[in-house]
Formats: C-alpha cells, structure tokens, sequence
C-alpha cells in the first residue's frame, strides 16, 4: 500500500494523490490544462463518464466533481492499484473501476510498459503480466452500465480497437462528448 499523500491544485480544487506520483501528476496536469479544462466544461451533473485507458485516475477524479458516475478502465495491475488508492485519497464514491482493457475482441494479450507507458503488445516480446481484453459493447451490456454521455479514450496505440468494440455505444444519442 502506499504511504504518503501529497495535494495537488486544479482549477482551485484539491487532487490527493500518492506522494511519489505528485511530479509525474502536476507535469500532466500542466501539459493537458487546456484539454482538462474543456473536459470539464462538457461534463454536467447527471451525465455517465468512461475513462478508458484511466491510469492512475487524474480524468476519473476531476470528473467526479460533476458527474454523477463515472467507469475507470485500467488493465494494468500496478497502474489499477494506484487508480483505487487514489480514488479512496479522495473519498470519492462515485467512481467504479475496471481491470479490463476494452476492445473489438474477448481475448487475453500480452502488456508491454515504457515508463509511464502500457501498450497492448502485438509481440511475444513482453514485460509484463497478461491482461484482458473485452469487447466493449458486449461488456458494458454484460456488467449493466448504462451509456456513457462523456468519453476518453487515451489508450497508447489501442485506440482503432476500443472504438471498433464500442460502435453501437459510441452512435448511440446519449453519448455526446468524445476526448
């Protein structure tokens, strides 16, 4: 478990996070300010928030503020972990997190990290453990989620697959906001 907290300013609000991550938290905080900012600004109270490709929970935090749920998908184990501790820093309740990659296929593959990166690796190749991926229409049906209003989609390369597994919930009206 991690020890320490530090506290993080946006947009006059306070983001606890886990101490060792604050540097890496404000660079991206700083480097997406304008993005997080327009982020916000399309984000209202009843609406239904997927971070996909979540990390360690920045987009799922400050969407909390407005949002009334919001699905965090996080396949990789350690960044999982981070996301939870940092969700619990925040008392945050409304935020529902999912060790799953989504995708166009149910299949497991094979994870490849670089720094702050996690790729879904096409290769043998790998450095880390395996992960599972989902088809993201039929997994949301599955687990009872209902359609999300605002999306975010950083995935690492991922990207083709996750909207290809999630067309239907993508055309669907109620999804007006793509990140």
């Amino acid at each position: 478990s991690i020890t320490g907290t530090d506290q993080i300013r946006f947009d006059g609000e306070v983001i606890r996070c886990a101490g060792f991550e604050s540097e890496s938290i404000k660079y991206q905080l700083s480097a997406e300010e304008e993005t997080l900012l327009n982020f916000l600004d399309e984000i209202e109270e009843d609406d239904i928030f997927f971070d996909i490709g979540a990390h360690i929970g920045i987009y799922s935090i400050i969407a909390s503020r407005k949002s009334k749920e919001i699905h965090s998908f996080e396949p990789h184990g350690g960044n999982y972990v981070r996301l939870n501790e940092n969700i619990q820093k925040n008392g945050i309740d409304t935020i529902f997190t999912h060790n799953v990659a989504l995708g166009n296929e149910a299949k497991s593959a094979r994870g490849m990290s670089g720094g702050a990166v996690f790729k879904i690796a096409d290769t043998t190749d790998t450095t880390d453990a395996g992960v599972r991926i989902e088809n993201g229409d039929e997994y949301r049906e599955r687990m009872d989620i209902p359609v999300q209003s605002v999306i975010k989609i950083d995935v690492e390369g991922f990207e083709h697959n996750v909207i290809s597994g999630l067309r239907d919930t993508l055309q669907n009206s109620r999804c007006r906001a793509r990140f």
